[in-house]
């Protein structure tokens, strides 16, 4: 006969259990009434509100397929196949149908919301990327584009697309005039020469970004012919550059740890930082810089480096006196390329 057991402990074994989505029919009943002693109309409760009255659509599916199309990058003929395997036959055209009803119509007020929360930001973000239109005025092949605004606190992003048939300089000048009048903080971008002409008719300080001006130079590591702009090339990048980057890498773990003890890192520390480590280094760029730039020719890989990082230096380092704005536009680039793989 076996000894009684006496349990003195226990294994746990954790795992993430996956539970597919489901899709039921939602029944929205309104009971009608009617007075039997007078002889009035029937009375029928009123009906809620619904985003596409004449569809079969509730805004939880209406969620699922903007957020399959424009947050995961799937096309809609595969959100349509995916919903078949639930039993649910809903065409592309269908979906497609939907998707402009929301984005052209029902969302617009609150898009306009978001635009003023935007220019109500102290600095804002601003690129534009290529998008080609297949019914188009403009001949097959030409570039149309998608111009990303972001801005806000880190919890409360903003980022708004806004699409531009052609990368004018009024075009994007409408893109920082609100119903109030111009934006009126500072403004971030890279080096597109429409943003220095838009920002000095508005009056805005203008940032640049200093990942460009590194991009110009690796560029021209890659390419070079010749060893000694190769070298110089990386000079740019790891002896200057990289030493700034070093430091802003400093400043965000600061930053987490401020964080960490639920605080905010001071701006007038980032400032000091800033101006104690960073402001000497760029100093030293700029003079290696201007050494470079009279003997190199300036069709060269590195020649257009030197010519950028010459061009756009005012705005490369604006930043050490305004510690709130970043050392680079990478922000809107990430929202750019989540747009492009899409």
């Amino acid at each position: 006969m076996p000894h009684p057991l006496t349990r003195i402990g226990e294994e746990i074994r954790e795992c993430y259990r996956f539970e597919p989505q489901k899709i039921s029919v939602e029944q929205h009943i309104r009971p009608t009434y009617v007075c039997e002693e007078r002889h009035e109309a029937p009375i029928t409760a009123p009906a809620p509100p619904v985003i596409l009255p004449k569809s079969m659509a509730s805004p939880s599916l209406l969620a699922h397929v903007v957020n399959s199309k424009f947050n995961l990058g799937l096309p809609l003929y595969r959100v349509s196949q995916d919903l078949k395997r639930y039993r649910m036959d809903l065409g592309p055209g269908t979906l497609g149908t939907w998707v402009s009803a929301v984005g052209g119509e029902k969302v617009v007020p609150l898009i306009n919301l978001i635009n003023e929360a935007l220019f109500a930001a102290p600095f804002m973000h601003i690129d534009e990327t290529p998008l080609q239109i297949l019914c188009s005025d403009k001949a097959a092949g030409s570039d149309h584009y998608i111009v990303v605004r972001a801005g806000g606190p880190p919890t409360q992003r903003i980022i708004l697309y806004d699409y531009l048939a052609s990368r004018t300089t009024e075009g994007l000048k409408r893109l920082l005039i609100g119903p109030d009048g111009p934006y009126q903080g500072k403004l971030i971008s890279d080096g597109l020469e429409r943003y220095d002409q838009i920002a000095a008719e508005l009056k805005l300080l203008h940032f640049g970004c200093l990942t460009h001006c590194r991009t110009m130079f690796f560029k021209a590591r890659e390419v070079s012919q010749l060893p000694a702009s190769r070298t110089l090339a990386n000079a740019a990048i790891e002896d200057y550059i990289g030493r700034v980057y070093q430091i802003e890498g400093q400043i965000k773990a600061l930053r987490a740890e401020y964080q960490q003890r639920g605080q905010s890192l001071p701006l007038e520390t980032v400032r000091a930082l800033r101006q104690e480590k960073s402001k000497p280094i760029l100093e030293k760029f700029k003079a290696w810089v201007d050494e470079l730039l009279p003997g190199t020719p300036p069709n060269s890989a590195l020649g257009k480096a030197l010519g950028y990082a010459t061009r756009q230096w005012p705005k490369l380092v604006r930043h050490l006196d305004h510690a709130e704005i970043p050392v680079d536009n990478n922000y809107i680039e990430q929202q750019i390329k989540h747009f492009a793989t899409g």
